[in-house]
């Protein structure tokens, strides 16, 4: 194939980076006339790799606007100041989780039982859990209840949070109806808790328990937990 071929391929796979090779031959009337492989070599050549897309919340304008004020806003302060938040969050954990992971087996072992990921339909039983950590590390996990109002997350910070939250700490919660209802702000309140009123929605991936999740996940699925208990 002519240089200007190859340009053409990887030009249509910049435009829309979410093709397959399939589609890419096809976008370029190339699909009788070049193989997928020479098509993928092409791509892999010009730096363009096949890799699983990373998963982000969609932000509108004014999601980015308030997250990037946030994080101006929080810019210059120092270590010290940060260990005195106490980020927090909820996180559900399933026995069969759709979760991808790497397996080594012999040839045509693919649908043997001791090489598959068992799965089913909504990740079978599952736990919600809160959890809340501190720049120093220490950290707290509550089991929670099957639903989250205002009441039964006040009963979940009445048994976790008090464990690391002291009279100078600074409470960060995202902003989840029972989270921020009159109701649970009130008891903060009554408890002296000093809360983050700031946090901008859409900003996980600002709390840093989202990364003990993502370990946590992963530890958890290792042990292979039969049951709701067990999970």
């Amino acid at each position: 194939m002519h240089s200007s071929g190859e340009k053409h391929i990887c030009r249509n796979s910049k435009k829309n980076p979410f093709l397959t090779a399939h589609e890419i031959a096809a976008s370029c009337n190339m699909l009788n006339k070049v193989s997928i492989y020479t098509v993928k070599r092409y791509l892999r050549n010009s730096g363009l790799f096949g890799r699983l897309a990373t998963r982000k919340p969609l932000l509108s304008p004014q999601h980015m606007k308030n997250r990037k004020s946030w994080c101006a806003a929080y810019l210059k302060m120092d270590a010290e100041k940060w260990n005195s938040f106490v980020f927090s969050d909820e996180c559900r954990f399933q026995i069969y989780a759709n979760m991808t992971r790497v397996v080594r087996r012999p040839r045509n072992y693919r649908y043997c039982s001791r090489y598959v990921i068992k799965t089913v339909k909504y990740g079978g039983p599952s736990v919600m859990v809160w959890g809340a950590i501190k720049g120093d590390g220490s950290r707290v996990l509550v089991r929670c209840p099957k639903t989250l109002n205002s009441c039964a997350y006040q009963k979940v910070l009445n048994s976790g949070l008090f464990q690391l939250c002291g009279p100078l700490s600074v409470f960060v919660q995202d902003n989840a109806p029972c989270h921020k209802s009159r109701s649970t702000l009130n008891y903060l309140d009554n408890k002296q808790v000093y809360v983050l009123f700031n946090w901008p929605a859409q900003s996980p991936d600002i709390n840093v328990i989202e990364n003990l999740w993502s370990i946590l996940k992963s530890k958890v699925q290792r042990r292979c937990p039969i049951s709701e208990d067990d999970l």
